[in-house]
């Protein structure tokens, strides 16, 4: 999507997940914050009639996990559907919000955009809809537990013209003909706040600092005063975090949130309880029951398979980060998912290690996992030319996996 600089007015292309604006043109560099969710709109087809109407539609992006038939299941999902409940309109987007350039929708843009009429839907919600709706839904059960991680739910707002006694779809000029004129007519139009978006300057609140990140980072960095900062709103909140320090500096130190959570409908408070539920070949010490079990989360995108991989690896191990340790000199990948978005996979890595698989996946819809604390760890990784190693745990994955989850 195009953006302009808000100080130079240059153009800037971002993408759907950046949240850092970097100007090649006046060199500025901002964070960006959104009010509600993030709203897009697609240019309508050149050879249309000027001012059309902006049909809002729901677009969602993320991983998704269930469990199905005792198997823990996943896939990245990028879907739209219908934000009225107007009958005639294409009900989804299908490819167009991966093919076609997406604008930001700020109030000098002089268009009519409809207000959404329906609150979001999860993808399953809205597939079982459509299974509903089909005579050839085959009458299979909704999965017992599905979890979504790292989403991005956004107002996508697509053109339709209105040329005469027909509704037009806005981009290709083909007719909707179950769509009456005056029924979209008669539909509220959205109203924006003066201040959608939120230009912040990448300064330390703390020491005035520059503030380092990359342009899809949700933490940002100060070398000065050694510390980090989340994006919360349209501010900055300072987050703990520590480094595992190794005799030599690594050339590459991926991020984890160590979350802290209190269990309900499973026995999970401390250590020697976690050693128990993954039946570790470990002979449990009196001095474990005292220790909080504490899960690590991947605080950064990746294929969904990675994702719980890491997750488990990193839960078992257990290490310890040094708080005081001082921040790598290169080689940090940045922190893509907030502390909350993480510990929505809590539960579903507790499947991942726990056992017996049979009798703990039907369990998952009773579990709850109320974040109580979180910080964030760097640990380091060992690179060759196709693999990333941590030695001390025993895992590695392909370099390129860390680049595809960027995209997701």
């Amino acid at each position: 999507m195009e953006w302009r600089c808000p100080q130079c007015g240059a153009p800037v292309v971002l993408e759907e997940t950046d949240r850092i604006l970097s100007c090649g043109y006046c060199r500025v560099r901002l964070h960006l914050s959104w009010r509600g969710h993030w709203r897009y709109w697609l240019s309508p087809g050149k050879d249309l009639p000027a001012d059309p109407l902006f049909v809002p539609y729901w677009r969602f992006r993320g991983i998704v996990f269930s469990c199905v038939d005792r198997e823990i299941r996943h896939r990245v999902a990028d879907s739209s559907h219908l934000a009225l409940g107007l009958e005639g309109l294409p009900a989804t987007l299908g490819f167009r919000p991966q093919a076609l350039k997406l604008r930001p929708v700020t109030p000098t843009v002089g268009a009519s955009f409809l207000r959404p009429e329906t609150s979001f839907r999860s993808p399953s919600t809205v597939a079982g809809d459509a299974e509903k709706r089909s005579a050839a839904g085959d009458g299979k059960p909704p999965a017992p537990y599905e979890v979504f991680i790292g989403e991005t739910v956004s107002v996508l707002y697509s053109p339709v013209t209105i040329r005469g006694e027909k509704v037009l779809d806005g981009i290709l000029g083909r007719p909707l003909p179950s769509v009456v004129p005056s029924s979209l007519e008669s539909l509220p139009f959205d109203r924006f706040p003066d201040e959608l978006v939120t230009f912040s300057p990448m300064l330390c609140p703390r020491c005035g600092w520059d503030l380092e990140g990359e342009k899809d980072s949700v933490v940002l960095l100060c070398r000065n005063c050694r510390s980090a900062w989340a994006s919360r709103g349209s501010g900055l909140e300072r987050v703990d975090f520590s480094v595992m320090v190794e005799p030599k500096e690594a050339p590459l130190y991926l991020p984890f949130w160590q979350i802290r959570a209190r269990f309900s409908g499973i026995r999970l408070d401390s250590y020697a309880d976690l050693v128990r539920l993954a039946n570790l070949p470990k002979a449990v010490q009196p001095e474990w029951e005292d220790r909080k079990a504490r899960l690590w989360i991947p605080a950064f995108k990746i294929a969904p398979h990675l994702f719980l991989r890491l997750g488990r690896a990193l839960t078992l191990f257990q290490g310890e980060g040094d708080p005081e340790a001082p921040l790598p000199s290169s080689g940090l990948h940045p922190v893509s998912l907030p502390p909350e978005e993480a510990a929505e996979s809590l539960v579903i890595t507790v499947a991942a290690f726990g056992v017996p698989k049979k009798t703990l996946l039907p369990k998952l819809p009773e579990i709850r996992a109320p974040m109580e604390g979180y910080s964030l760890c760097y640990v380091p990784f060992r690179v060759t030319s196709a693999e990333c190693i941590q030695p001390k745990i025993g895992l590695s994955l392909n370099r390129n996996a860390l680049d595809l989850g960027r995209k997701i």
